[in-house]
């Protein structure tokens, strides 16, 4: 190494020269990458197809200068949107939902959106794009039910009309083709209901935007309400085929109902000839809660409803009857006046630290990471509320959530998170209910955390001249890993790194150990862990390396190169970045919203972020907090964090490596959020849900 990079000076000169050739031809090809990436994302996206308008120049994103050039570009992207959405309505026309789904998600369409939405932003038209946004995802909803309608209705004719197939036997009863008729007859049911919603989404969003100078949809709209006119005549012929509609006749004696003084139902289910469903068990849907009972022989049948989350003003009370799945009949549905006096429960509630140990008068002792069983019940004049969300927080943290059982009791378990300090805290569990039948109560106990102490361990190894890996792991005084805390590494009293500990409580880091703080071969190494503020003790610990001495570092040669590279890039694709945001917004894949009467849950094993904030686009005019909610659900379903951990510890993990503080300030807003309206039952406004929702739509992916 010295003989390359000594002292030399006939060396050090053809260093220098071919230092300056090598950046001079790194610079060039920069400049060129960058301006074949700008090629590519800028008029790459106007040349393809032919939507343009006869007559409108297409324009170089390169070209736009003022106001007056993104105004011209914005309506050039929009006539290739409007081409793209009116070809696709051709498709749906015929039927071809699968084809105008892909077009709609395609990558194409999407950097479209992209490219749209960054320029509306400078020409103050954002509202119009999220017009175009809502329209987008609204039509994707109906397309992709639409398909889905049309593959399972195939099904449905084979089992129709294959009588005589023996579809197998179960260990109880032989499976009749009757029976898989029906069930895949209710299926249809359910996904005509999530169909009428989003064609009525698709119409009032085109009716939003008609009139537009650059958009006009009521084409599009038009051939999504032939498509489900066609759909609903079909399925029509499949409900009178399977199923017999049902009458419900409804006797209730006084309308004030409260959790003291439920609400008594009576009446009679019976087919539409006339005849009773007799004796069998039935189903009601009552505000939020399933009720169940049972028909005696004329059809007859009562029960009593006793409120616990229905809204407070709430003066029309929907009573449904629901039949199984495979029933032969259909649901029926009434509702009657009631008026809703909220009554104050009352929350008990204990804690015990380890399953075996009770509780007792002197405050329980717990250390990081100990489970914490919390047991408590709700309660009005001695009955038990059942269904009731109750939040346990812990010295003003918030733990988690649990529901109350049948007779009002709750058991929620939590392992002591490292942020809330040592001392006596509270723990306190709240239902957190705001003008519902069952208003707010909280019950509270003490509980006492004690700091755990940590230890340290470093090591390290020298990659080339300073550079050095290091590796660590910090662990409680038991060998209990601990994850997600800040470890600072200095090297001569200054800092050379600072990262966060993984999953297994390990560190694994590069650092350059600077020049000053090498003494002769060797330097030293420290890592420290800082508890101030948390229930762990700070913890050190030390590592020696050994630095060969070096001239110039080959690190600072690749170094520079990549500055220089990366520079060249940055002048050849500065003339794109007006037409592509940096921090783009990425659009959750549209699916069937949560309040649909046909879910992801219902159609689907599973539950993907795009159902949870459609659901929370649906919530957000009238309801803001569920929305909030929802929407945070989408970011736990979506985000790569610790799903048994608080809201805050699954924040810090999210951001603990990332590198992107416009991620980490949208994870903070959506998290705040989540809190203010679960934690603290805050209400919140429809324009700070949608700042939420927009926020979770810029981090999740589906």
């Amino acid at each position: 190494m010295r003989g390359v990079f000594g002292p030399d000076d006939t060396l050090s000169t053809r260093l220098s020269a071919l230092l300056l050739v090598s950046a001079v031809c790194v610079l060039l090809t920069g400049l060129l990458i960058g301006g074949v990436a700008a090629g590519a994302v800028g008029p790459g996206l106007l040349d393809r197809g032919s939507d343009s308008t006869d007559g409108f120049p297409q324009e170089n994103p390169a070209d736009l200068q003022s106001e007056r050039d993104l105004s011209a570009f914005e309506r050039q992207l929009a006539q290739r949107i409007q081409g793209q959405v009116e070809s696709g309505a051709i498709n749906l026309s015929q039927g071809q939902y699968g084809d105008v789904r892909e077009r709609l998600e395609s990558s194409e369409y999407g950097e479209l959106l992209d490219s749209y939405r960054s320029v509306s932003e400078e020409t103050g038209n954002s509202e119009r794009a999220q017009n175009v946004t809502a329209f987008r995802r609204a039509l994707a909803n109906y397309t992709g039910l639409a398909d889905r309608y049309s593959r399972t209705y195939s099904t449905y004719r084979l089992a129709e009309m294959s009588r005589d197939l023996r579809l197998g036997e179960s260990r109880a009863w032989p499976i009749r083709n009757d029976d898989v008729t029906r069930s895949i007859a209710r299926r249809l049911e359910r996904i005509e209901t999530g169909l009428e919603t989003n064609a009525s989404r698709v119409a009032e969003t085109a009716q939003v935007l008609d009139g537009d100078a650059q958009f006009d949809f009521a084409s599009t709209a038009r051939a999504v309400q032939a498509s489900f006119s066609n759909i609903s005549a079909r399925q029509a012929d499949v409900r009178a085929a399977v199923f017999v509609q049902t009458n419900l006749a409804l006797d209730v004696p006084s309308t004030n109902v409260s959790f003291r003084n439920p609400l008594v139902v009576s009446g009679r289910l019976g087919m539409e000839n006339g005849t009773a469903v007799a004796n069998r068990p039935i189903r009601f849907e009552v505000g939020n809660q399933t009720i169940l009972t049972r028909t005696d022989s004329g059809g007859a049948f009562s029960f009593e409803y006793r409120p616990v989350t229905l809204p407070a003003d709430t003066e029309r009370l929907s009573i449904r009857y629901v039949p199984d799945e495979m029933d032969p009949y259909l649901d029926a549905n009434e509702t009657v006046d009631v008026s809703v006096e909220s009554v104050d429960p009352t929350v008990d509630v204990s804690v015990v630290s380890e399953p075996t140990v009770a509780v007792s008068p002197s405050p329980t002792s717990v250390g990081y990471n100990d489970t914490v069983e919390t047991f408590g019940r709700v309660s009005v004049d001695g009955d038990g509320v059942s269904g009731a969300p109750v939040f346990v927080s812990l010295g003003g943290k918030l733990l988690g959530s649990a529901t109350t059982q049948s007779d009002g009791t709750f058991q929620f378990n939590a392992s002591l998170p490292a942020d809330i300090q040592p001392g006596n805290r509270s723990l306190q569990t709240r239902l957190a209910l705001q003008d519902r039948a069952i208003a707010s109560a909280s019950g509270s106990t003490t509980i006492r955390v004690r700091e755990r102490s940590t230890a340290l361990s470093l090591s390290s190894t020298v990659l080339e001249d300073r550079t050095a890996r290091v590796t660590g792991h910090l662990t409680s005084e038991d060998g209990r890993p601990i994850s997600n805390q800040t470890i600072t590494i200095t090297a001569g009293g200054q800092t050379v790194a600072t990262v966060s500990t993984g999953a297994g409580g390990r560190i694994n880091t590069t650092v350059l150990v600077p020049a000053e703080a090498v003494s002769g071969e060797r330097a030293d190494l420290v890592a420290s862990f800082d508890g101030r503020g948390l229930n762990l003790g700070s913890s050190e610990a030390e590592t020696t390396v050994t630095i060969s001495d070096a001239g110039l570092p080959l690190w600072l040669l690749g170094g520079g190169l990549l500055v220089i590279t990366v520079a060249g890039v940055g002048i050849g694709g500065f003339v794109w970045r007006r037409s592509r945001s940096d921090s783009g917004e990425r659009e959750a894949t549209p699916d069937v919203a949560a309040d649909d009467a046909v879910t992801e849950t219902a159609l689907d094993s599973e539950v993907d972020p795009g159902t949870l904030l459609s659901g929370a686009r649906n919530h957000l005019p009238g309801e803001p907090e569920l929305a909030v909610r929802l929407a945070y659900a989408a970011v736990r379903v979506s985000l790569d964090g610790p799903q048994d951990g608080t809201h805050w510890e699954f924040y810090r993990a999210c951001t603990a490596e990332a590198d992107d503080s416009e991620f980490a300030s949208a994870l903070r807003t959506v998290t705040e959020g989540y809190e203010r309206t679960t934690y603290a039952g805050d209400s919140i406004s429809e324009s700070a849900a949608e700042r939420i929702v927009s926020a979770t739509e810029s981090m999740v992916e589906n």
